[in-house]
């Protein structure tokens, strides 16, 4: 008290107090946003812990544990021992963050934001092992319903990656906004906008060249050149395009670019070894290095877009911080779920197996990876094509 009349005293106690009310709330804010990227790193980190036991389980090494659930519906087939193992990790770590979502959801009326923001802050690890339970049940469930589960994977997953695709375009697009402004008083980021789009080009361009060296020399592979020239032309296209368009950049078009580039070199790479894939994906080097990307997207996918809600809004709404921060944990845990399904299909190179008429055969398991990557990719262009077109067919909406 006497503090605080010494404070009045000298005519700066409001002041002070103001002061030390907004450092308050700023510290608030701040121990938040920490407790909030602490936990989604926590599920990150089990979302790489999944997909190494996915790993693991699909050789050898833990054959032993699921012979007696799974074998007698796989006949004998070690393959499909393996991939349905994959698939009750994968629906283990999906469920796992399905009832996540329907605590942290705004259609769960049982609990306020406060509550649902406190739910996901409180008890991870308790909530971590649970999931051991989730998956020794899963061994319990017969192969048929994976059967089905991995026919919904799939589905999941092509939404997964167009879901990818959106926040790949809003960060482009917000990535050259931020330079841009900068620039006119900094002409450090121009020069960082120029290097950048031109190393995002030249990267798209070698996989293109590489996609023709390892999967198009061959006269036979029609098929595979007409994917590359396509996937070169329509970057042609887009880049002329977005040069004319009044939201148009090259820096954005540049990262499409890199992306489908990257994403047609994924998609062919998944074809069966022979004169149209002259990469041999077996061998021991292109298998740790495959695993390693594989699992880095994973994470980064799937983290990035539960922190990119704001890329699938159509309209901004108002929000306590309560409401935000539980409709944002909502919205991780969507994105994980459908990170956890992704992952499935990941691990077992797209297959479905099992002893359903559902499952599908070993000899075609290839072209369910190329299938989704490329309609995933050209998804993409066509996303792209349309922001810098719709600018021009309706000069009236604000496209901003």
């Amino acid at each position: 008290m006497e503090h605080t009349k010494i404070a009045v005293d000298g005519g700066s106690g409001p002041s002070t107090n103001y002061q030390s009310a907004d450092a308050h709330v700023s510290t608030t804010q701040e121990v938040a946003q920490m407790s909030v990227r602490r936990v989604r790193l926590t599920y990150a980190i089990l979302l790489v812990i999944g997909f190494v036991l996915g790993i693991i389980v699909k050789t050898t090494t833990f054959e032993w544990f699921a012979k007696w659930a799974i074998e007698k519906g796989c006949d004998g087939s070690f393959e499909c021992v393996g991939v349905q193992s994959v698939y009750r990790i994968s629906f283990a770590m999906a469920l796992f963050f399905f009832i996540h979502w329907i605590f942290s959801s705004s259609w769960n009326l049982c609990l306020n934001p406060a509550q649902r923001v406190s739910f996901n802050q409180q008890g991870v690890i308790v909530k971590l092992l649970s999931l051991i339970p989730l998956f020794c049940i899963s061994f319990a469930i017969p192969n048929d319903f994976f059967v089905v589960f991995a026919w919904v994977s799939l589905v999941v997953s092509v939404l997964f990656l167009i879901g990818q695709l959106i926040i790949l375009l809003d960060f482009s697009y917000s990535w050259n906004e931020d330079w841009a402004s900068q620039a006119e008083n900094e002409p450090k980021y121009g020069t960082g906008l120029l290097v950048s789009t031109v190393f995002l080009t030249i990267g798209g361009l070698i996989f293109v060249a590489l996609c023709y060296k390892w999967f198009g020399t061959n006269s036979s592979c029609q098929a595979n050149q007409a994917v590359i020239s396509l996937t070169l032309i329509l970057g042609i296209f887009y880049f002329g395009l977005s040069i004319v368009s009044p939201n148009g950049s090259i820096l954005p078009s540049s990262t499409v670019f890199l992306y489908t580039s990257y994403t047609c070199f994924s998609a062919l790479t998944a074809g069966p070894t022979g004169e149209c894939n002259a990469l041999d994906s077996s061998s021991l080097s292109t298998l740790i290095i495959s695993t390693v990307l594989s699992a880095v997207s994973l994470v980064y996918m799937t983290v990035s877009a539960g922190t990119s809600r704001g890329a699938f809004q159509l309209e901004a709404t108002e929000e306590s911080a309560d409401e935000a921060e539980a409709n944002a944990f909502a919205f991780f845990h969507v994105q994980m779920t459908m990170g956890s399904c992704y992952l499935a299909m990941l691990i077992s190179d797209w297959t479905i197996l099992g002893s359903s008429s559902m499952a599908t055969m070993s000899s075609d398991q290839y072209k369910g990876p190329m299938g989704a990557k490329l309609a995933s990719e050209f998804v993409c262009i066509a996303l792209y094509i349309w922001s810098l077109v719709a600018p021009m067919l309706f000069p009236d909406r604000d496209f901003s």
